[in-house]
Order: structure tokens, then C-alpha cells, then sequence
């Protein structure tokens, strides 16, 4: 089989006990056409030792420890492929990921970047339910501002597109990647996705996603430098485009914290997010959304969220409990103090309802009555009005 060269570039950092599987994927992909680049980032484990057993088929660089930015543009500088893909040292590739990549570029010679789906596996090495399969081709910068949907283990980019844009930046801490693939497109690079199942993500307390609040402050400070880009097209500059880029982030940043049991921060980017656009507060979707991000990664599915409703509900009504206990509260929060608690009961009463549990479903619509009267007429003319079509198709009601 002929076919370019693929660079697969690994950073590792005190990845011991995982990189030999990375590793393993790597090097059992059906393109034949691969180098693997492992960059050991000055680790003070075995990493280096499980790396050289694989001999001649890995080129091995050792560095003093400068963070994953630098160790991936190490691997990369030293790489020699027509693409580079990315591969985080505790994920792995399925065989045939290079492949479907390979054959995606050379269907769009236009794609600055490949990507593909993933599932979820946790340290113990279970794979949860969930596959992550987002699906945004060519122009995805509007995508992006409103959530990172990469992940760097999925992603293959053109070696031409980064000789244009340049490698990642190691100044921006916690979301380099997401810089990264914001610049390449601002600069009009591509997208395709391949819509498979191509790798596994390990969930671990070694990956940035133990620490939220951290990495939600970073991908904050990459969303500023976004929105102050030339480059960003005058219809995404529009005061909506912000604010719902920032809430969004601001939002999945406190569920993120509250999963990990951080409720101060978890309040806190609450706060700050449904204060940009605190209509969201009197919405019943915008509860069930939160009700699926109160579940761990590789379980936000709607079958998990139906399972776990006695564990979901007391934990965002406790966030709920400390965002409106917060001293100073904002006054276009507080005056939503009533509404709120009604369209969360009734986010719980759909949930349930997708179940067919309709004494518990019942239960909840007639709190969210008690609470405020108004809340389930006014959803039902959102529904009318073709607004609440995506939640009740997720929900199958």
C-alpha cells in the first residue's frame, strides 16, 4: 500500500504504567506509513525504560521537563510526516484510525485537519458508555468559540497548515490545544471528521481534567485571545456570539467542578455564567443539560442520566441551594429565584417522564406549579414554537 507519511507524535511525562499501550496502538495500525515520535518530558519514572524496549521502531527524545506544549512541538519539529497526528501517552488508537484518516485527506485536499469520535475509558480501564461524536465540517470556528470538541488524541493535522500557523504555544497554560486548533480556524484551515470510533480517551486524576477550575481559566484566557483576533469573522463579533461563547464555557466549567466535588468553584462559574445571560435560569432545558453534566465523562448519556437521577438531583439542587445562598446575589439573578426552582422541578419531571415513571414525573410538574404557575405553559409554547424539538427528541417524550 502507498501512501504519505504519518507522523504519530507521543509527549509523555511520568506515563509509566500507560505509555506501552499507547505505544502498542500506535504501532499496530493498519497504514503501514508511520513513525512513532515518543518525547519524554524530563519524567523521573520508568517511562524512558518502557520506551526503548521497543527498539528501533520508536524514536525515543529525552528533554528537561517543559510541559506538554513543548514536548509535542519537540516531536513534531523532529517529525518528517505529511500529517501529525497526536497522541496523548495514557489514550490509545484503534487499528484502522490512521487509515480512515489518511483516506479523509486525500478525499479533501482542502482539510487543514482530520478528527474522528472517541469513547471513554477510566483508569481502571472500564469504558464507559458514552461515545464523544461531534460532528462539524469546514468551517468550525463558530463550533469552537462555543466549546472545545477536540481532543489532541483525535485530531491528525496537514503539516502545511502548521507551518503556516505555527506549533502549540507553551505560554498558554491548561488549553493549548484548543488555541491550537482556534488559530488554525481563524486562519480558514479546514475541518473533516471522520464519523467513527477511532480511539479511546483514559479519564485519569493525572489529566488536566482533575483540575477544572485551572482548566477553565485557561480555555478562558484562549476564548479572549479568539475574540480579539482579526482574524474572527464580523458575524461571530456580535455581543449574542460572546455572551453565549462565555456562558457556555463558564457553565460546563462549573459541572465540571461540581462532578469533582469543588462545590465553591462549581458556585462560583455558575455565578458568573448565568449572570452573562441569566434568562437562561427560567429555561427547563437548560436544568437538563446540567442534569447530564452532574454525571462523570463517559456517562453523560441519557440512559446513565435516567439511571442516576437519585444521585443527580440532590446534587444540582445543592448547587442550586448555594448559587441563590450567595451574599450580593445579582438582582436580574435573585428576581429569578422563583422561576429558576420551578423549571429545574420540571426538568426533573421530563426526565422522568422519558422513563414513563409519571408518579415521579407527576410530583415534579406539580412542585414546578407550586414554585411558579407560569413555567410549564410558557415551555409548552417554547415546544410549540419549535424550541424544545431537540430536548424532547433527546428524552424520547
Amino acid at each position: 500500500m502507498n501512501g504519505p507519511l504519518v507522523s504519530a507524535v507521543i509527549p509523555a511525562y511520568n506515563a509509566g504504567p500507560l505509555i506501552e499501550d499507547a505505544v502498542r496502538s500506535a504501532l499496530a495500525q493498519t497504514y503501514p506509513h508511520l513513525e512513532v515520535i515518543v518525547v519524554d518530558d524530563g519524567s523521573t519514572d520508568d517511562t524512558c525504560a518502557r520506551v526503548a524496549a521497543f527498539e528501533s521502531r520508536v524514536t525515543l527524545i529525552r528533554q528537561a521537563n517543559a510541559g506538554c506544549a513543548a514536548a509535542r512541538n519537540t516531536g513534531i519539529r523532529r517529525s518528517r510526516g505529511t500529517y501529525v497526528a497526536s497522541l496523548d501517552a495514557d489514550d490509545v488508537w484503534f487499528p484502522e484510525k490512521i487509515a480512515s484518516v489518511v483516506q479523509a485527506f486525500e478525499q479533501d485536499d482542502q482539510a487543514g485537519a482530520v478528527y474522528h469520535w472517541w469513547s471513554f475509558v477510566g483508569i481502571d480501564g472500564k469504558a464507559g458508555p458514552q461515545i464523544y461524536a461531534p460532528v462539524h465540517n469546514g468551517d468550525v470556528v463558530e463550533p469552537l468559540l462555543m466549546g472545545n470538541f477536540l481532543s489532541p488524541s483525535a485530531v491528525t493535522i496537514r503539516r502545511t497548515c502548521l507551518d503556516q500557523v505555527g506549533l502549540c504555544d507553551p505560554s498558554v497554560s491548561w488549553g493549548e490545544d484548543y488555541d491550537l486548533f482556534l488559530r488554525m480556524a481563524l486562519a480558514g484551515h479546514r475541518f473533516q471528521c471522520v464519523p467513527k470510533t477511532l480511539a479511546r480517551i483514559r479519564l485519569s486524576d493525572r489529566s488536566m481534567t482533575s483540575n477544572p477550575a485551572r482548566q477553565g481559566r485557561g480555555q478562558r484566557a484562549v476564548l479572549d485571545r479568539a475574540f480579539d483576533s482579526d482574524a474572527l469573522p464580523a458575524r461571530l463579533r456580535m455581543p449574542q456570539v460572546r455572551a453565549s461563547a462565555y456562558q457556555t464555557l463558564l457553565v460546563n466549567t462549573a459541572m465540571s467542578c461540581l462532578w469533582r466535588g469543588h462545590l465553591e468553584d462549581a458556585r462560583a462559574f455558575l455565578l458568573e455564567g448565568v449572570s452573562i445571560r441569566p434568562e437562561a435560569l427560567e429555561r427547563p432545558g437548560f436544568y437538563v443539560g446540567l442534569a447530564l453534566r452532574t454525571l462523570p465523562a463517559g456517562y453523560q448519556t441519557w440512559q446513565e442520566l435516567t439511571n442516576r437521577m437519585d444521585a443527580v438531583v440532590p446534587r444540582l439542587t445543592g448547587l442550586l441551594h448555594a448559587l441563590f445562598a450567595t451574599p450580593g446575589l445579582p438582582p436580574e439573578v435573585e428576581a429569578r429565584r422563583r422561576i429558576a426552582w420551578s423549571a429545574v422541578w420540571m426538568a426533573f419531571g421530563l426526565i422522568h417522564a422519558a422513563k414513563r415513571r409519571w408518579s415521579r414525573a407527576t410530583a415534579y410538574f406539580g412542585r414546578s406549579l407550586v414554585d411558579d404557575p407560569l413555567t410549564i405553559p410558557m415551555a409548552l409554547g417554547r415546544g410549540l414554537r419549535g424550541n424544545w424539538r431537540s430536548v424532547r427528541a433527546a428524552l424520547g417524550i
